[in-house]
């Protein structure tokens, strides 16, 4: 009773600091302990039924976490292949009629009555046993889901309990004069278990090895495809050719719309994929993709300022290297609904405009843009030309005068293409 009431004594403070931790759990991430969460990079127990995510059935949900427990025994043992992503779904939804779930079963089974069988007569086993299940319990997603299907990182305390265990075993070997064998295999174990932990550091050098290395094992994880996206698009960003450029681009956009089938609602996938496809000067991806991303997401601002950019560009494209200037006018106009106070937005409506012929239309959006930008020399230029077009040759003089006074080679300039 002494014993117990020592234990309790202990174990009061760590005990109290549980409830605490739940609620300032389930303040920042929502929902508690059995809150629901309907975002698969946050609750991973859920499937689309319906073009809707819906939660696993209880036993789809305690089937796979029973795999995962079964892996993570594996993983213990035989630590190949490694992978810093369990995300969606690079582990599948499983049932207990599939073998593996079945197997990690029984061995669970088998250690908990292990663990009571020994608690008299080899109370170290037993205490490892404990260790790893209480350890790896408030990881296991039994209690409350942690965000993921399981992590390695999950076994750092787990894994004392297991050595803990093997440590005993191995020195009940020397105990019965199996010395030279358990030195053996202890050396095996240190050689095979070194050999992997040197071969697999070099892809923990920074985020940019460690997502491109980790998305070849972890192929059906939504988060490492976008993470894998993401750092080519980076890559693709410090290019200083277009061509490596490009080819960055096209690499994400193998990787970022796995991320999408995987996730459909994935929001932050669909913007790199929009940016990926704008590398490209596919401006209708692009748009598509911005457009997914704020069909999940309405309020989202980085999309919003993207897909103001993108119709933009696509305008200034079709406008100038395609020779289209009302197909360019389509795409400014819906620029200029999400930036309607961009200047550039409305010097390209004005010279798109006038390029097709509809001065009247042009010379307010150029005027608006001079206004804007009263020290552009070429604009004023242009809307001396525009005003000259229409027969207003006041305003077409005045323009020009102005032009000549911000710059007076401006002529010369623009005869020249610059």
């Amino acid at each position: 009773r002494d014993k117990i009431s020592k234990a309790l004594t202990y174990t009061a403070p760590l005990l109290g600091a549980v409830l605490p931790f739940l609620v300032i759990r389930s303040r920042i991430i929502g929902g508690g302990a059995t809150g629901k969460v309907l975002e698969l990079m946050n609750n991973p127990f859920l499937k689309v039924v319906n073009n809707k995510y819906v939660d696993f059935s209880f036993g789809e949900k305690f089937s796979t976490i029973f795999y995962t427990l079964g892996e993570y025994v594996r993983l213990l043992i035989f630590p190949q292949p490694l992978t810093s992503d369990y995300y969606p779904h690079h582990v599948s939804l499983m049932h207990f009629g599939d073998w593996q779930v079945i197997l990690s079963m029984i061995l669970y089974l088998g250690l908990f009555y292990l663990a009571i069988k020994s608690l008299r007569q080899k109370p170290l086993i037993s205490f490892g046993i404990f260790i790893y299940f209480a350890s790896l319990s408030i990881v296991s997603n039994f209690l409350f889901p942690v965000g993921t299907f399981m992590a390695e990182r999950f076994l750092f305390m787990p894994s004392v309990g297991f050595s803990m265990v093997i440590g005993v075993l191995l020195v009940g070997l020397i105990k019965k004069d199996n010395f030279s064998a358990s030195v053996g295999l202890l050396a095996v174990i240190l050689l095979l278990f070194s050999i992997k932990t040197i071969t697999r550091n070099p892809a923990w050098k920074n985020d940019e090895t460690l997502f491109l290395t980790d998305v070849k094992i972890s192929k059906k994880s939504a988060k490492i495809q976008n993470a894998a996206g993401g750092t080519l698009l980076a890559q693709a960003g410090k290019a200083k050719d277009k061509s490596t450029q490009q080819a960055k681009a096209k690499e994400a956009i193998k990787h970022l719309n796995i991320a999408v089938k995987e996730h459909p609602n994935y929001k932050n996938a669909w913007l790199l994929l929009g940016n990926a496809y704008n590398y490209l000067e596919q401006y209708d991806q692009s748009i598509n993709a911005y457009q997914n991303a704020l069909r999940i997401a309405p309020g989202y601002k980085d999309a919003l300022k993207n897909l103001a950019v993108t119709y933009r560009q696509a305008g200034q494209y079709f406008g100038e290297k395609k020779g289209n200037p009302q197909k360019a006018i389509t795409y400014l106009k819906e620029a200029e609904k999400l930036s309607p106070n961009d200047p550039e937005v409305i010097r390209l409506i004005g010279i798109a405009y006038a390029v097709s012929g509809q001065i009247n239309q042009a010379l307010p959006y150029l005027e608006k843009a001079f206004a804007a930008t009263p020290n552009n020399a070429n604009l004023a230029l242009d809307l001396s030309m525009a005003y000259g077009q229409a027969g207003n040759i006041e305003k077409a003089t005045y323009y020009q005068k102005k032009a000549l006074d911000i710059d007076p080679d401006i002529i010369k300039k623009r005869q020249g293409g610059q």
